[in-house]
């Protein structure tokens, strides 16, 4: 994981209503107002699991904004993705706080549509053996509007809120813990034994370490040559830089001296 820099707001999809020629709607507003009122209408949808979101509020667009924000890569493990899907971090319908057990209803639904509560992540990372709707907390943990979620001591890494590098750190291309929350983490995601991962991490690892070298080089020699340079050096660079994939492990390398 790196840190992700969003945008402090989400893109503004605007509509107009038959009813109302003159006036502009914010879509995502009119979507989070609506399951306000149907959850106060009638709370039983969201206590047994039936109630539909609506997906009318400009996700395509959000989803866009996202991936300019963190970058075409999972917001957990950093691997590349194309089109990857919008992840609640607070689970809208449902939250599980112990592996094996059910789960409890409603989620997080006043956040379903919230920006803040929005990332990319692959599909691994989001199956329900991963993440999924397990989010643990310890002590408080917000079960309604007028709660102060931001109060949650929350076990699950956000990186659009906070530096996982505080908590994991890489030798190589392995994770290692700094803390006992980084340890969970790892553990949560399998970033240490997933097989989707494991190679192409450590093929990026490999990649920037050879190309670093070429980089260095102050002067064509033999079938190097200053193109070749020069395009080492852009790819360093590049690598290195927070929406890079596996930026992270690219970055704490390099902080640890072994890049």
């Amino acid at each position: 994981m790196i840190r992700i820099i969003k945008d402090s707001y989400p893109p503004e999809v605007r509509f107009v209503a038959a009813n109302h020629p003159k006036k502009e709607f914010i879509k995502w507003v009119v979507a989070q107002s609506k399951v306000l009122h149907d959850f106060a209408t009638n709370p039983v949808p969201f206590q047994d699991g039936t109630y539909t979101f609506s997906q009318d509020y400009g996700r395509e667009q959000f989803r866009k904004a996202l991936e300019k924000c963190q970058g075409p890569k999972c917001c957990f493990c950093e691997k590349p993705i194309h089109g990857g899907a919008i992840e609640h971090f607070r689970p809208k319908k449902a939250w599980q706080q112990t592996r094996g057990t059910a789960f409890t209803r409603p989620g997080y639904y006043w956040l379903a549509y919230r920006w803040s509560n929005m990332l990319i992540s692959c599909t691994e990372c989001n199956q329900a053996d991963q993440k999924g709707n397990y989010f643990p907390v310890t002590g408080f943990r917000a079960v309604s509007p007028t709660d102060n979620y931001n109060a949650e001591v929350k076990t699950i890494l956000n990186p659009a809120e906070e530096d996982p590098a505080i908590d994991i750190s890489f030798s190589g291309s392995l994770p290692f813990h700094k803390t006992p929350r980084g340890q969970l983490n790892i553990e949560i995601f399998k970033l240490d034994t997933r097989g989707d991962i494991i190679s192409i991490r450590k093929d990026r690892f490999d990649l920037y370490y050879t190309l670093k070298e070429i980089a260095s080089m102050l002067a064509p020699s033999g079938s190097y040559t200053q193109h070749r340079i020069n395009e080492a050096r852009k790819f360093i660079n590049k690598a290195a830089s927070r929406k890079a994939p596996f930026a992270g492990m690219i970055n704490e390398n390099k902080k640890n001296g072994i890049l």
